[in-house]
């Protein structure tokens, strides 16, 4: 959470559409799923009126988990597909990338 804080902290609205989404199976209960991304990010405060925009695919990966999974969520109540990494690689950008980069750093 703190480096999505730190990047998008203080970006207005963001808008992601995601598609063709193609699924790989690694075995049983891990897979890999790829979507494309088109990503964009309108800036405020010191930044409004600027906007950047990311074309690009995500890779993620995914593992199935029961209930009764100790190795789970840690509270043992989520079952299904759960998101355990996620990798965005970028094609494409047009804008200003201080729309995203221009937040401090959180300190808690």
């Amino acid at each position: 959470m703190r480096s999505f804080h730190h990047h998008l902290g203080r970006t207005g609205t963001t808008q992601h559409l995601l598609g063709n989404h193609r699924v790989s199976f690694v075995d049983d209960d891990t897979a890999r799923v790829y979507s494309y991304a088109r990503i964009m990010h309108i800036g405020i405060d010191d930044q409004e009126g600027k906007s950047l925009e990311l074309f690009g695919e995500y890779d993620d990966l995914l593992v199935r988990r029961s209930a009764d999974d100790p190795a789970g969520t840690g509270s043992g109540s989520q079952s299904g597909w759960l998101l355990k990494r996620r990798r965005l690689e970028i094609h494409h950008s047009i804008g200003d990338w201080n729309v995203i980069h221009a937040y401090e750093p959180y300190e808690a």
